[in-house]
């Protein structure tokens, strides 16, 4: 049975206000008494209660982080982005897998209660966990969830607005037969909208090319398909469906981009190295873990709503005159 401050106080012949005092080093007590409260804590073993001392504080050196353990590019860089941005400002992260079900949800906020303050959920929880949220005490920060409640703050973001910029930049280039790739439904509505905002300087898209799988094993087998297309310029839902086809390039002498175009999203982090360097979407990364620290430093609104815009990095795949030529190793 662990020792309590009342136990403490009762062999120290001394209130529970005068041991705290002794155990905080604080004023309002003598030395005598505090060297007695001293001993007497180190003789019962006593072991102060960090989670209730930093609710009382309101202050706690400790983030909750709450994130899938994937190997995908962008969401391994969002994640160590902001554990060294959190570092960077003195908090220290507590990472967990998502919970399975409420149960779990329940057990580990009960025992990061009074540990950390701030939640940040980086895997989107499922209904059941969201409405079990404003149940707890902490405040909490969700990426890339609409849910709004009064002790939750969402960051949105936006893919569209950088998809949108990159097909313009292909039609204005003079690109037109262009088609897209992947199985992703949400890229489908910033890939129309360019060609609805240039009206009639935009020909009509060629379509989709759906893929079953969001891999480079998958963007190779859908590179006959989208030559065969007579495409001109091709928007990959994830860079990795686009490496795959530019493999696909290099081994049947397909100049990119002189005789096909290709964008990809994600913006992963050797999309710039390979050869040509492969224009993207990228994510808001910096800004959005920026936000994430700021919010937690300077207090987390509860219903709440931000959102951020995706942005298009044009490199040699798409450019009119690529510094790279696709020959070169």
């Amino acid at each position: 049975m662990s020792v309590t401050l009342k136990d403490v106080a009762t062999a120290a012949g001394l209130s529970i206000r005068s041991v705290r005092r002794a155990l905080e080093n604080t004023s309002g007590l003598s030395p005598a008494s505090r060297r007695r409260v001293l001993a007497v804590a180190d003789e019962l073993g006593y072991v102060p209660n960090i989670a209730a001392r930093n609710l009382r504080m309101r202050k706690t050196p400790f983030v909750g982080l709450i994130s899938s353990n994937h190997g995908i590019d962008v969401l391994v860089r969002r994640r160590f982005d902001l554990i060294d941005k959190l570092e960077k400002r003195g908090f220290n992260p507590l990472i967990s897998n998502p919970p399975e079900n409420a149960a779990e949800v329940a057990a580990l906020m009960r025992r990061w209660s009074g540990i950390t303050a701030a939640v940040v959920w980086l895997s989107q929880p499922d209904p059941a966990t969201l409405e079990q949220l404003a149940g707890f005490p902490q405040k909490f920060i969700l990426v890339d969830s609409d849910f709004s409640g009064p002790n939750c703050c969402s960051l949105t973001v936006d893919r569209a607005p950088g998809i949108t910029a990159a097909i313009e930049t292909l039609i204005l280039s003079g690109r037109r037969r262009i088609i897209r790739c992947g199985n992703i439904v949400t890229r489908e509505s910033g890939f129309r909208q360019a060609f609805r905002n240039l009206g009639e300087l935009a020909p009509p898209p060629l379509g989709v090319i759906p893929t079953d799988e969001s891999d480079f094993e998958a963007g190779y087998a859908a590179a006959p398909g989208i030559v065969a297309s007579g495409a001109d310029a091709v928007f990959f839902d994830v860079d990795r469906l686009a490496h795959g086809f530019l493999r696909y390039a290099y081994e049947h002498r397909i100049a990119v981009p002189q005789d096909i175009a290709v964008i990809g999203f994600d913006d992963d982090s050797f999309s710039r190295y390979c050869c040509p360097a492969l224009s993207s979407v990228a994510h808001p990364l910096g800004e959005l873990n920026g936000r994430i620290v700021e919010l937690i430093e300077n207090g987390i609104p509860g219903h709440t709503s931000i959102r951020f815009a995706t942005e298009f990095v044009e490199r040699a795949s798409s450019a009119v005159n690529p510094a790279v030529r696709p020959d070169q190793p």
